[in-house]
This record gives C-alpha cells, structure tokens and sequence, in this order.
C-alpha cells in the first residue's frame, strides 16, 4: 500500500490549522502551538501506571497520538493547556504498526488550532521543536535537529531527531520551524545519547484520512479487543525456554499497558530466579504493575494472573518474604474474588504466625466467595479445632462434607484425598 497522500491534505486538516511559509522566532512559535498541544491520561492509573502522554490536535474534536499511549484504554481523557479536561469519546483509527492513533474528543469552548502536516519530509540538518509531557513535565519545549529519514519510501517511515524525548513525550508532535508537523515522537533509544524516532508525518497524512471516514469505537470496547488479540499474538511467540521474558519484553515495549502479557513477564522472570535470584524483585515489581493496570485485563485472561500469583508466592514464601506473599495474594483478589488459592494460602500464613482469628476470617471469607471449595472448609475446620472452638469446628465440618457431596463431576474424579481428610478431621473434631 502506498501511504503517501497528496500534499494538499496538509491544507484541510482543519480550519484553523496553524502553518506559515515565514520562519518564526521560538518564543512566538511556541506560543502558537501550545494550545494545540494536550497531555493524554488514561484510566487514572497514571501516577501509579505511567500512562500518561502527549497528542495534538489535528481537526476539530480531532486528536492524533502514539497507539501505544492508549493501547489497553478503558476511559481516559486529554488536558488542554489551561488545566481544563475533555474526555476520550472515541477511536477513529488506530495502527499498531506504525503506533499512530487518532481520538475523537469532547467539545471545548477554549481554542485548539489544528496542526498542520508537512507537505514533505525534513531536510537533514533542519531544525525541529518538540512540546509535550516528558516524565509528566507538561508542555515541555525540546528542540534539534533532523539527524536522518530512516526507511524513507518504505511503508514505515522514521525521522531521526536529536531533540530530547522522555516517557511521557509518546505522541507528541516533532515540528519544523514553520510550525507544521514533520513526525509524531514515538521512542528513543535508551543505551545512546538523543538518538530519537518520530513516525513521519506522511502517515499521519493517511491515519487522518482513514480516521475522516471511520465510526468511532467505544474506549473500552477497543481497548478490550485490542488487549486481547495482543495476548493472543504474545502466547503464539516463539518462547526459547521456560523463564524466557524475552518475547514479554518485546510486546511491552509497544503495549506497556497490556496486563496479561506483564503477568506472563512476571510469571517467566521467577522462573528465571533460579539462574539469576535477583529477578525475583523484578518479577514482583511487575506483578505489582500487571495489577495496577488489571482494569485493562479481560475476564478471560485472569488465569495468567493467578498462575503468575501462584509461582511468586512459592518462591516470596521460600524466600522467608511473608509480608510480601500476602501482599500479592490480595492484589490477586482486586482482579477476582472468586480465586480460591490466596484465600487458603493467606489463611495458612496467618496461621503460621498464631493469628488464629484472622485466620478465621480470611477462610470464611473465601468460603463465601468459593464455597464449592472444600480445600477451604477444611482449613476452617483446622483453624476452629486450634482455636478450641468445638461448636464452630463441628459446623464448619459439617458444611465441608456437604460441599464435598456437592462437587461437580470433574472434582469427583478424585475425591479419595477430600475424603481422608474429612475422616481425619472428624477425628480431630470428636463426638
């Protein structure tokens, strides 16, 4: 597909758009642009998450930014230069490949010019301007210099700039000194000095043509379809070993907010704790992030997240890191209540420790979330005889043998461990 578009697009980008044949002082150009410019939050994770970044509008109620930046969106809004919010109503167009969204937004009374596109690429040499959110620091200003066109002609197109760009300064525009836009800031290169990508704009040219016709698709509806297929594509990656995170890390790179794939990553680094042990406090601050950003996991990825939850807090328990494995454990219930294992293994902890009561109530708590649950029912027992409660312990042992009738057919297929316990249990509660 040829992604360049006529020239004369740059020209109906919007009404207002703001482009001059003049060079102009800094200063008066910055000025200029600023309003168009607008800080990207999403979810409200931001502080805790990192999902914050930039975008400029490009029409009206028109805003383009890095697909990456919204990626996994369940809500979110953008923040114009005064402080005032508008929400995200929609995406009109959003390409992974060449990390390029554009968002329908809410209307404003305040004035937002669009920007205008460059009607071709940037000389080498030529001097940009960057304004957006590094690190939060909102309408930064950054400039340099064009340091060369990469894949010019291909069907991904790069502008290499020396401008300084930070997480958070995802989508913002890379300007040329006449206040069009030249690219989109998309990455930088983390082991070198302002060696700096921005996607060109003649796919942005594209995406806002493709954008003009589409129908806007619900945040959250997008962001749960979006968030699943790349689970979907990240489980048919190659994998070298068991603990390899390296195909993790390469989808996180574009989807940092996919919560599945930072579960999976959790889950391959404690396995890799056995060749290097300090991964397993790598593997926890993933664990924590995967939860923070759970609003962003679909219901039928949650299985990642307890098998991610079940290896670190065996290794978090032989570390003799308690604290910490009753930690991830109600994380783990803040993405479902109905997972039996934390409740059980909280319950045993506390138990432990001698703190038979709460204890107690960790376990009847889960009883009521999972109350097929006989594994459950018989530590409440266990706890109830340590306690000395024998009124307790015989009802407790009474609804355990009543779930224990109650088991669907594919727990019955092997019942004999339940049913040993249960006996050994009556010998502990007596008459």
């Amino acid at each position: 597909m040829n992604l360049k578009v006529a020239t004369w697009l740059c020209i109906i980008v919007g009404g207002s758009a703001i482009a001059s044949a003049q060079k102009t002082d800094l200063p008066s150009l910055v000025k200029k642009i600023k309003p168009s410019v607008v800080t990207i939050e999403v979810d409200g994770l931001c502080k805790a998450a990192g999902c914050q970044g930039t975008g400029f509008y490009v029409g009206s109620g028109r805003v383009a930014t890095n697909y990456h930046v919204i990626s996994g969106i369940s809500e979110g809004a953008v923040r114009l230069v005064s402080g005032t919010t508008v929400p995200i109503k929609g995406i009109l167009y959003a390409n992974s490949d060449h990390d390029i969204a554009i968002l329908q937004v809410g209307s404003t009374t305040e004035a937002t010019p669009a920007l205008s596109f460059a009607a071709a690429d940037p000389e080498q040499g030529a001097t940009v301007i960057v304004i957006g959110s590094p690190r939060g620091l909102e309408q930064s200003v950054t400039t340099g210099i064009v340091s060369a066109i990469r894949g010019a002609g291909s069907p991904l197109e790069y502008v290499q700039i020396s401008a300084p760009i930070s997480p958070g300064s995802s989508g913002s525009p890379v300007l040329a000194e006449d206040g069009s836009v030249v690219g989109i800031a998309t990455s930088a290169l983390v082991d070198a000095n302002d060696v700096n990508m921005a996607v060109a704009a003649n796919h942005l040219r594209a995406a806002f043509v493709a954008a003009a016709k589409a129908k806007p698709r619900e945040p959250a509806e997008f962001g749960k379809a979006e968030a699943g297929a790349v689970f979907e594509a990240f489980k048919k990656m190659p994998v070298v070993a068991e603990g390899d995170a390296s195909a993790a890390e390469i989808i996180l790179k574009t989807h940092p907010f996919n919560a599945a794939v930072r579960f999976a990553l959790a889950r391959a680094l404690v396995i890799g704790t056995r060749a290097a042990p300090s991964d397993c406090d790598r593997a926890l601050q993933e664990y924590d992030r995967a939860v923070e950003l759970r609003a962003y996991l679909p219901p039928d990825q949650t299985q990642v997240a307890w098998s991610s939850y079940a290896m670190l807090h065996s290794v978090l328990g032989a570390k003799g890191r308690n604290d910490d494995a009753l930690r991830i454990g109600d994380e783990l219930l803040l993405i479902s209540s109905k997972f039996s294992q934390p409740y059980y293994w909280k319950s045993s902890d506390l138990m432990k420790k001698g703190e038979l009561a709460e204890a107690a109530e960790t376990c009847q708590d889960g009883v009521k979330q999972c109350p097929e649950d006989v594994e459950l029912r018989c530590t409440l027992v266990r706890i109830y005889v340590r306690r000395h409660d024998h009124a307790a312990a015989v009802a407790a042992l009474k609804d355990a043998r009543h779930a224990f009738v109650g088991l669907s057919e594919l727990a019955k297929a092997s019942p004999y461990g339940y049913r040993i316990e249960l006996e050994e249990l009556a010998k502990l509660v007596g008459p």
